[in-house]
């Protein structure tokens, strides 16, 4: 039984792990398209700040990358070890993760 229990704590821990991985993509993705906003407007602006905005832009873009790369890794280890459960907690985890 212990061990059961062990398994749904590492299990809530990795839903945990996403629920702030889905968080820092909203954050990134957020100033990420306020910037490409920006960046069309890019003749308004001076050619040093213009510049700085890319560089902000694909900072976020490649943040948003590596968070989706660790999610679909998590989402992997979490059903690997959901295996074991009934189908209807793996339909609550992934239930909790979309929300």
């Amino acid at each position: 039984m212990e061990n059961k229990d062990s398994q749904r704590g590492a299990v809530v821990e990795l839903i945990e792990v996403i629920a702030n991985q889905i968080a820092s993509y909203s954050h990134h993705y957020e100033l990420y398209n306020s910037l490409e906003t920006d960046l069309m407007d890019s003749d308004q602006f001076p050619a040093e700040e213009v510049e700085k905005m890319q560089e902000e832009s694909s900072y976020h873009y490649y943040e948003m990358q590596k968070l989706t790369e660790q999610r679909r890794r998590c989402m992997r280890m979490l059903k690997a070890m959901a295996v074991d459960y009934y189908e209807q907690f793996w339909c609550l985890v992934k239930n909790s993760i979309a929300t």
